[in-house]
């Protein structure tokens, strides 16, 4: 077993019921910075935490262990050089028979490849919503844009009919017309009162330059 223990990737530690530091696995000191031969028994749990985790692991852990048998959450080990490691940590509380906490034991998880991981997933989250709001924006734009110049066209068309309106109103009133010759195509083009002085129907006349002639 304790090969095992000393061959395990994760951090695993002992401490007896009063906090102080029984055992730290190889992966364990390596992680903190402590030496393999270091000695610990003179060290207690919130020396390799930070104020916060070990707040928790004291306050919260330790206490749910002891009632309930074991305990998890997310804290963090301090480094010999103060670096910030988070993890993901499970406390055992180890009772004697009577039922007093003999020793805890405890396996911590490095959260740091998994954070960055996260932090790069939150960045290209980050990084896409704010196209996609750029390409809403731009779209948006576009197609108030659009929207305008349809406005627009619609605005030119109505008052290019009403101006259509007004001159045939005028010539019907003066009884003018005007007319229009495409020589090319031999068409003639008629207003409404041409075909009124004249007295020609617009669908049986057929308006050529020979016909008028």
């Amino acid at each position: 077993m304790s090969a095992v223990v000393e061959a395990a990737h994760d951090a695993i530690g002992i401490a007896d019921a009063a906090g102080r530091i029984i055992y730290f696995n190889s992966a364990g000191r390596r992680l903190i910075g402590v030496a393999e031969d270091a000695e610990l028994s003179n060290t207690r749990i919130a020396d390799y935490h930070p104020p916060w985790a070990a707040d928790l692991i004291l306050r919260e852990g330790l206490p749910a262990a002891t009632r309930d048998g074991s305990w998890q959450g997310e804290t963090a080990l301090l480094t010999r050089e103060g670096a910030v490691i988070p993890t993901w940590q499970v406390i055992v509380a180890h009772q004697r028979p009577e039922g007093e906490v003999d020793f805890y034991s405890t396996i911590m998880r490095d959260l740091t490849d998994r954070r960055k991981i996260e932090r790069l997933l939150e960045e290209a989250h980050t990084e896409l919503e704010s196209r996609v709001a750029a390409r809403t924006a731009e779209l948006e734009r576009i197609n108030a844009e659009l929207q305008a110049q349809i406005a627009e066209r619609r605005q030119a068309e109505l008052l290019l009919k009403q101006s259509q309106d007004k001159l045939a109103e005028a010539h019907r009133i003066a009884k003018l017309g005007n007319w229009e010759w495409h020589v090319a195509s031999n068409q003639l083009h008629w207003s409404d009162e041409v075909y009124r002085i004249f007295g020609l129907n617009r669908k049986s006349f057929a308006a050529t330059y020979d016909s008028f002639a």
